[in-house]
């Protein structure tokens, strides 16, 4: 299991990619369309233009034909139409026997013209444009293409004899170039956009990422058990959504940190992680229950403080509480509340064992051989006396509502104490109730009943002697 998460790759890094991705995605997909577009419209435009082109050679050359030495009309005419539009690979006219009786070069007049320029290998199908050649071609003419260029061809009629052919080759390369300007015009767009996108990202990212690592701290705060952190919520999105919940998670981690550190002050801690794992079944409230009382207070403390000044009295004080505690809470007590010299501790709440009664037993027992160990470097050695009692009292959070302690009231209680304060130096006194609970195991001595105020009838006691074996 890790116990360290290792970042690879920033989420900042991970969604600027994205974006820029995205961007360079829409600009080649608008890039295409565009281009294909422009293509389609300049291939028309270019088809229109050597068909025109075409038709008024045809035209032209239609009287000529059927002059004496037609080639000294009909050469000057091409070359003037070559001149005049640059586009033009060739211009050719051939008599009905294929004879070159027009061509800007004179040497070639009067031979027979063969279609060299197009090779059935290099034609390319133009399916894009079959509708649109269709609306610009006549029956009998002709378009052929090659990525390079076009090639147009047209029979001269005089009325039903055929006069000729005429011919003409127009070069796309204005066509390319246009194209090439408009996907230089494109990619320059782009880088452009991709730049804007670039820091726009960035922006959008660390707008986006700032409160998402200030949740990470938040959280980093929080496996440090510091639940005092608040974050602010800046927007009304998800994100703030996100800090809102963020925050009222902190609240409730805070709420139950606080509630630890309550319960163990008063039990184990292991026994505080049982009540929080289980706190649905725990009743934090006043309720009714059965518990034993213990109530334990030093013997002769008035007499010890004149004996001591005020700083080593306070430290002898708390050496004996701390020994004290230890005690209850190795046997799972809960420690209700220090009073003077003297505290008391409850078994059964707010856990419950089967032998509550034995473990107070045990707990008071294991306190006097603690002190005993605790005397052998005293000059004035201390001992305490021990009031337990069983039976059902009140418990839960009892005070104000400044300030509560989680403590039991009532008759079982009160026993406890008034026993305590019959107890002698290192005497446990148990009620008959905690007697009859631990007999089997616990030798105890049966004193005679005594009366307690506020009580009918005589209360009998019992002085624990030692464990069974």
């Amino acid at each position: 299991m890790e116990t360290k998460f290792k970042k690879k790759t920033s989420i900042q890094l991970k969604f600027s990619l994205a974006v820029i991705l995205l961007i360079i995605a829409i600009y080649l997909l608008i890039g295409k369309v565009v281009l294909d577009y422009e293509k389609e419209a300049l291939t028309f435009e270019a088809k229109k233009r050597i068909i025109t082109q075409l038709r008024f050679l045809a035209q032209s050359s239609q009287k000529l034909l059927l002059q004496p030495d037609p080639e000294f009309f009909l050469s000057p005419l091409l070359k003037r139409i070559m001149d005049e539009d640059k586009d033009i690979l060739y211009a050719v006219v051939v008599d009905a026997r294929g004879k070159i009786k027009g061509h800007p070069d004179m040497t070639k007049i009067d031979t027979i013209y063969k279609e060299t320029c197009l090779v059935e290998a290099d034609l390319v199908e133009d399916k894009n444009l079959a509708i649109t050649s269709r609306l610009i071609l006549k029956e009998k003419e002709e378009l052929k293409e090659t990525p390079e260029s076009f090639h147009v061809s047209t029979p001269i009629y005089q009325k039903n004899l055929k006069l000729g052919t005429a011919y003409l080759g127009f070069s796309k390369q204005g066509i390319n170039k246009i194209l090439l300007a408009t996907q230089n015009r494109i990619i320059t767009i782009t880088l452009i956009a991709l730049l804007i996108g670039i820091i726009g990202s960035i922006f959008l990212v660390r707008f986006i990422i700032k409160p998402l690592k200030a949740l990470a701290k938040g959280a980093q705060e929080i496996s440090r058990e510091d639940f005092d952190i608040i974050l602010p919520i800046k927007s009304r999105d998800e994100l703030g959504e996100l800090t809102f919940t963020f925050n009222q998670m902190v609240r409730s981690l805070k709420e139950k940190q606080l509630m630890r550190y309550t319960f163990e002050r008063y039990v184990t801690k292991e026994v505080a992680d049982t009540i929080l794992k289980n706190i649905e079944d725990v009743r934090l409230g006043g309720e009714q229950r059965e518990v034993t009382t213990l109530f334990a207070d030093i013997r002769g403390w008035t007499q010890i403080t004149k004996e001591l000044p005020a700083e080593k009295t306070v430290h002898l004080l708390n050496d004996f509480f701390t020994l004290m505690v230890e005690v209850i809470f190795k046997h799972e007590g809960t420690l209700a509340k220090f009073m003077g010299d003297g505290l008391m501790a409850i078994f059964g709440a707010p856990l419950c064992h089967k032998d509550d009664a034995l473990r107070a037993v045990k707990t008071a027992m294991e306190m006097k051989e603690v002190l005993s160990q605790f005397n052998k470097d005293r000059k004035n050695p201390i001992d305490i006396g021990v009031g337990i009692t069983s039976g059902e009292v009140i418990v839960g959070n009892i005070g104000s509502e400044k300030r509560m302690e989680y403590t039991a009231v009532g008759t079982r209680v009160n026993l406890a104490a008034r026993l305590q304060a019959l107890a002698e130096k290192g005497q446990i006194l148990l009620d008959k109730d905690t007697y009859l609970k631990t007999a089997e195991l616990v030798n105890a001595l049966r004193l005679e009943p005594i009366m307690i105020k506020g009580l009918d009838e005589p209360i009998e006691i019992y002085e624990v002697r030692n464990l069974k074996q």
